[in-house]
């Protein structure tokens, strides 16, 4: 947890349209002449103190402007977090977690984990990649092992949409070579807790960050900030993303759905939506080698 001698920080949060191109390359060069540290994708730290306050307020201001969304909060870093200290972020929400992991392998030890949180009442939503939107095959084939026990423990899990675009509806299912090149993928790593404190850095949940990377984050206790940013989330599970399901047939099988809305209607998918036949094939042959422990 943040200690009373961590120096604290100014976490700048935004987001720009895609048009035009010139305001992001001009954000980014206000960025860069600021001196301010990427923390992840468009999160960026400075120092907290008046003058970094001001340079942010003003990059803030101009953001909005151009079209996008931005705010400012302090957080302090987390250096050194121990198990039982992160595990401590958990035990401490008592209504939601969301859990936003681009590369998420829970194994068994991390699912029974989930399962705690449900039992005792603590709703859990979980935002990955999936088998279209994932740009490291590896990591899914060994991902995609424990979908069905996290769907037992009682886990809402969310594979990203590729080709959906959050100010429209998804067009219609690419074909197999289209599926090759997804218009858009997940990056962002972000724990939130009870839509009161977040977690934000460049950790994903799986082998790899917790044993062998050495990573960096943030944890934010700003309610008035982890507010829109729950809300931001809630679109994407409603809107960007497909929802799973483990239904039952008639005859007792188990299988996994895929669950889309687009223009209000339910779409439900049999197989890995937007992937094609030599992805899924390649993603088993990457579940079945012993490889989990290095992803």
């Amino acid at each position: 947890m943040p200690r009373d001698t961590d120096i604290r920080w100014l976490l700048l949060i935004h987001q720009l349209p895609a048009k035009p191109a010139y305001a992001r390359v001009k954000v980014w060069r206000r960025l860069q002449a600021l001196g301010a540290v990427t923390v992840k994708g468009s999160v960026y730290a400075l120092p907290a103190n008046g003058e970094a306050q001001e340079d942010f307020a003003w990059l803030a201001k101009e953001i909005v402007e151009a079209g996008g969304e931005a705010m400012i909060c302090e957080a302090a870093l987390v250096e050194g977090l121990s198990d039982h200290e992160m595990q401590a972020l958990f035990d401490g929400a008592r209504d939601s977690v969301m859990l936003v992991s681009p590369y998420f392998v829970p194994r068994k030890g991390g699912v029974e984990f989930l399962r705690s949180l449900r039992a005792r009442g603590v709703r859990v939503r979980v935002l990955t990649n999936g088998l279209a939107s994932t740009d490291v095959l590896p990591v899914f084939g060994k991902y995609k092992k424990y979908r069905r026990q996290l769907l037992d423990a009682g886990v809402e899990l969310y594979e990203i949409d590729p080709a959906h675009d959050l100010d429209g509806p998804a067009g219609p299912l690419p074909t197999p070579d289209a599926a090759k090149a997804p218009s858009a993928a997940l990056h962002g790593k972000v724990l939130s807790f009870d839509c009161l404190q977040f977690f934000v850095g460049s950790m994903n949940l799986d082998p790899r960050s917790a044993f062998t990377n050495t990573e960096i984050g943030f944890l934010v206790e700003a309610p008035d900030v982890a507010g829109p940013l729950c809300k931001g989330l809630n679109e994407t599970f409603a809107r960007g993303a497909f929802r799973l399901e483990l239904t039952t047939t008639s005859n007792g099988a188990r299988h996994l759905e895929w669950v889309d809305t687009d223009k209000g209607r339910e779409q439900r998918f049999t197989s890995e939506p937007r992937a094609s036949h030599w992805q899924r094939f390649k993603a088993w042959v990457y579940g079945i080698l012993p490889i989990e422990s290095l992803m």
